[in-house]
């Protein structure tokens, strides 16, 4: 009887007749309306109906959340949302992964409508809960919070996680946030606290020689570079390292890394640099750089990159100046 009368809720909801899919849905017996095909089949209709009390009464609160703010019903979906992730909720009843992918969820939903303080008010009430049930989840809660730029939020959801599980992960993903907060000194010791528990992790130094290169530290920059680079020898690592020597004004060394980043896979940065160093070293006559945005030029360029089999980097050059052509 209760499958029958879901086929034809659905089907009339399909139809667009809300009221009549209701009457069906409202016939199935209060024992298998618990099953998520029901909820999945009255959570639109009752929304379509605007029958809000039945609707908060049929769905959990973490999506009757989400129906709410799909309908920029924002301060029901934040009433809804604290019924969600307060105390009360018992701990056999909280799905705090769910809970995790809803606060993803309803922070980009408010964010696309503007409403970043309710985006805001949805993670500070997700942290307590589930610093409390599962911290391990609060990773991609930080995360969440430095993707969408909320950087008070992303330092508090990593000091629980970090607090919980003090995972050399754990840490780096804390450092970041204390770094984009500004909290430059700090970060960097966390950084050194996550290197004595995993010396070998390549995003680790990676991040932390992004940090000494921003504030300055050049040195101790290139040093973490340099240790990223012989645990893992990446292209992008090598153009970052080549990137800094230039910079510091190690030219010899520079050029002998951008070539190794060259050799193992093309990119156009480090051709760039390579051209740009071999330029101001009196390698290379800047007559032969105005002939590379000749079409002739071009096609040379593009067929040697293909040789190399770094096609990638021929269409990007290929389209940069097709670009540059149309603009001029």
């Amino acid at each position: 009887m209760t499958s029958a009368l879901m086929a034809a809720a659905e089907g009339r909801a399909a139809a667009g007749d809300a009221d009549a899919a209701w009457r069906l849905l409202d016939a199935v017996p209060s024992e298998d309306r618990r099953d998520a095909s029901w909820r999945r089949v009255a959570g639109p209709v009752l929304v379509d109906l605007e029958r809000w009390d039945d609707l908060a009464a049929a769905l959990p609160p973490v999506e009757l959340a989400l129906q709410l703010a799909a309908l920029g019903r924002v301060q029901d979906a934040l009433t809804a949302w604290r019924r969600a992730t307060s105390d009360e909720v018992p701990a056999g009843r909280l799905r705090p992964r769910r809970l995790a992918s809803a606060t993803d969820e309803l922070v980009a939903s408010f964010d696309e409508r503007d409403e970043r303080e309710a985006g805001s008010v949805v993670v500070d009430l997700a942290r307590p809960a589930l610093a409390q049930h599962r911290p391990d989840l609060l990773w991609s809660l930080t995360r969440t919070c430095l993707r969408t730029g909320r950087r008070r939020a992303a330092v508090a959801a990593g000091e629980d996680l970090v607090r919980a599980a003090p995972t050399s992960r754990h840490l780096v993903v804390l450092a970041k946030a204390l770094q984009r907060a500004r909290r430059y000194d700090e970060s960097l010791a966390v950084f050194e606290r996550a290197s004595r528990l995993d010396p070998s992790s390549v995003p680790l130094h990676a991040n932390r020689a992004a940090l000494l290169k921003a504030t300055y530290r050049f040195d101790e920059a290139i040093l973490a570079y340099e240790q990223a680079v012989g645990l893992s020898e990446r292209p992008d690592l090598l153009t970052k390292l080549g990137q800094l020597l230039a910079y510091v004004g190690r030219e010899d060394e520079a050029m002998e890394t951008f070539a190794r980043s060259h050799a193992l896979r093309p990119t156009a940065t480090a051709v760039d640099w390579m051209e740009r160093l071999s330029l101001r070293r009196g390698e290379l006559d800047p007559a032969d750089l105005r002939r590379q945005d000749t079409p002739e030029g071009i096609y040379d360029q593009v067929v040697d990159l293909i040789d190399v089999d770094a096609s990638h980097v021929a269409r990007d050059r290929l389209e940069g100046w097709l670009r540059q052509e149309t603009v001029s």
